[in-house]
């Protein structure tokens, strides 16, 4: 049984400690910083288990290659993965809300999922070799198309199915609509109409039919507006000036949500460096392009999902060196590397995909495990301000955790005892783990 006078002797202790060093910190004023318990997937004999999509509920589907190199859809909505063998080479792609899951065969299949079995529902050539952008919506509908855009398709429920030539859907809308590229211009299919837009490109449809339009005015300059299909109103949203040195695959990155925010990225020269730097930002309507901090050796950032609230993951090139590293950023919490945030790790992660991140902060993140092959998956969930060992509770441990590593926290180190992640742990982590207590 717990003792329920710890916590007011360890808050007289900690305001004792704070009077003798004189620092005149209180409680109000410590911050902690974001860092997650990890969930690894069950991966038994097989060789990998890779996630590819995560909904708001915590579940996933991606595929697994088991010892025999078969790929095998999979689905997992509680605690327990459900793979699939019908589907030749078959992996899950996306899942909605409701756990109906969509995915591709080699066969040119498309097919629909959840724990009961897949149901094929589509044949498109060429879809599984070169698939992109696939959707389902919380209706149950479906789309995708191939990264080369010689074909997409879209499904529904009631069994209507739509092929298109030249066409590549990128987004689409719990109403159906979607929005992509055709002969390199900008479209918005609604109600069955196609709409030619001002721009190459359609990245995001939201609910109320405002679509993200990007705009390639030469190889280094790149124009976002938000276009309003309602209205046919435009308002800017970003215009980027690549430097003149940059390599055709360093263009802006951008992801845009339902909510009326957008998040882009770009490359801007940094004459005191080899290299050049990334800068990241956040849009709305309201506040315009507000920049977060970005750390000085990274140059160049790939974006892999956007939530509702604001929580953008993806992917970096850091340093002279080129090495990949993997982020969660939000105007909230700034720029987090993940690989330093995993509490129960003895050692930084080496992260082979940061997937995706949900509503409630989790993230999907597959792992380079031991041997060429050796891939696993985990879901991060974000811990408690002051829980040190990650066993979601907050108590006497966790406090002698603090104290017993009381002081600089090595630069490098997986996240432990340092709570807001300074370098050091001091009083400010202490008050942390108090305020926080069980």
């Amino acid at each position: 049984m717990r003792d329920m006078n710890m916590k007011p002797l360890t808050k007289t202790v900690a305001c004792a400690m704070l009077a003798c060093a004189g620092t005149g910190i209180t409680q109000a004023e410590t911050t902690s910083s974001m860092r997650w318990t990890m969930d690894t997937l069950e991966q038994g004999d097989n060789l990998k288990v890779m996630i590819n999509d995560l909904n708001n509920h915590g579940q996933v589907t991606g595929y697994i290659t088991t010892m025999d190199w078969a790929t095998r859809p999979f689905i997992r909505l509680d605690s327990d993965i459900t793979q699939f063998s019908g589907v030749t080479s078959g992996r899950g792609t996306k899942i909605n809300d409701d756990g109906i899951a969509c995915g591709y065969g080699l066969t040119d299949l498309v097919f629909r999922f959840d724990e009961s079995g897949p149901e094929a529902i589509v044949l498109v050539n060429n879809i599984a070799s070169a698939y992109s952008n696939f959707e389902v919506n919380e209706a149950g509908m479906i789309c995708g198309s191939t990264s080369s855009g010689s074909n997409a398709f879209t499904w529904s429920p009631d069994g209507t199915t739509e092929l298109f030539n030249d066409f590549t859907i990128e987004d689409m809308n719990e109403a159906g609509n979607y929005v992509g590229e055709t002969d390199d211009t900008a479209f918005i299919r609604r109600d069955g109409v196609v709409e030619l837009l001002d721009g190459n490109l359609a990245l995001s449809i939201d609910e109320t039919d405002r679509v993200i339009v990007r705009k390639r005015h030469a190889s280094s300059v790149f124009e976002f507006t938000r276009y309003d299909a309602d209205s046919d109103e435009s308002e800017a949203v970003a215009y980027i000036q690549l430097p003149e040195d940059h390599q055709g695959w360093n263009s802006p990155s951008f992801a845009a949500n339902d909510s009326g925010m957008a998040a882009v990225a770009w490359p801007v020269e940094n004459p005191k460096q080899l290299i050049n730097k990334a800068r990241l930002g956040f849009w709305t309507s309201e506040t315009g392009l507000v920049e977060i901090e970005v750390p000085d050796q990274i140059h160049f950032v790939i974006f892999e999902h956007l939530t509702e609230s604001g929580m953008l993951v993806g992917r970096t090139l850091h340093g002279t060196n080129y090495d990949t590293r993997y982020f969660m950023a939000s105007p909230e919490h700034g720029f987090v590397d993940l690989s330093q945030r995993m509490i129960g790790a003895d050692e930084p992660m080496n992260i082979s995909s940061a997937v995706d991140v949900n509503e409630s902060g989790q993230i999907a993140l597959t792992i380079y495990g031991d041997g060429p092959n050796a891939h696993y998956s985990v879901i991060l969930t974000p811990a408690r301000a002051g829980d040190v060992d990650g066993d979601d509770a907050v108590g006497v441990n966790d406090l002698l955790e603090v104290i017993g590593n009381w002081g600089a926290w090595p630069a490098g180190s997986p996240c432990g005892p340092d709570l807001d992640m300074d370098g050091q742990v001091n009083v400010t982590d202490l008050l942390i783990c108090i305020g926080d207590w069980d």
